[in-house]
């Protein structure tokens, strides 16, 4: 079923190959291993937000992929209640969830158990960004538009939502694979499975050889 597009995307974050892109063009790049690029690129952004020292590395990407995102945008604008967020990845918290393992062989940290589940990231970035609205998280074999296309659809068609944050979330030790989405009233890129198909594939991960 075509429902009638009003809600369009308004800017688009790739994080891939030690980069940051906003809208295509790249806005920092780093080589550093994974920890250094995190903290040089949360510096980048201008965030002032000293939770994020202690947040997991899934909620970290996710935290700065946000931040870009978000940029401009007043708090006050939307309603909290009409402001959400639908991420999707394959791994689910997997990479928490190993270091939370690895800690129990002497002691379990607690910090990394409120981690063990892959929608904190969300939670951080709604408390971040005031986000009261419909918040999800899907698990999938690869990323899968037609499965956030026809989620969002409903979501904006029955006006629940008025501004999403929405993308792929994916950690791989070598490579992360984070792209993120902003939706909103009046946007001019469709968020139809094709075109959210075609915007991932941009910026295509570089196979790490070690």
């Amino acid at each position: 079923m075509i429902m009638k597009q009003d809600y369009g995307m308004t800017h688009v974050v790739h994080i891939r190959n030690h980069s940051i892109y906003l809208d295509d063009e790249c806005v920092f790049s780093d080589e550093s291993g994974s920890d250094d690029f995190l903290i040089n690129a949360y510096k980048q952004s201008g965030a002032n937000y000293p939770k994020f020292y202690k947040m997991d590395t899934l909620s970290k990407y996710g935290f700065i992929a946000a931040e870009w995102l978000m940029k401009g945008k007043k708090s006050d604008e939307l309603s909290s209640f009409r402001k959400g967020i639908i991420l999707q990845n394959h791994s689910s918290s997997l990479d928490t969830d190993r270091k939370y393992q690895e800690s129990i062989a002497d002691i379990a940290s607690p910090a990394l158990f409120v981690y063990t589940l892959p929608n904190i990231v969300m939670g951080e970035i709604a408390i971040r960004h005031l986000l009261k609205g419909e918040n999800t998280f899907f698990v999938a074999d690869r990323f899968n538009a037609k499965e956030l296309s026809s989620y969002l659809q409903i979501l904006t068609s029955e006006e629940i939502l008025s501004q999403v944050i929405t993308g792929y979330i994916e950690l791989n030790a070598r490579n992360p694979d984070i792209f993120f989405c902003l939706i909103e009233k009046d946007g001019d890129i469709p968020f139809d499975a094709e075109s959210l198909q075609e915007l991932y594939t941009k910026h295509p991960l570089v196979e790490v050889v070690v």
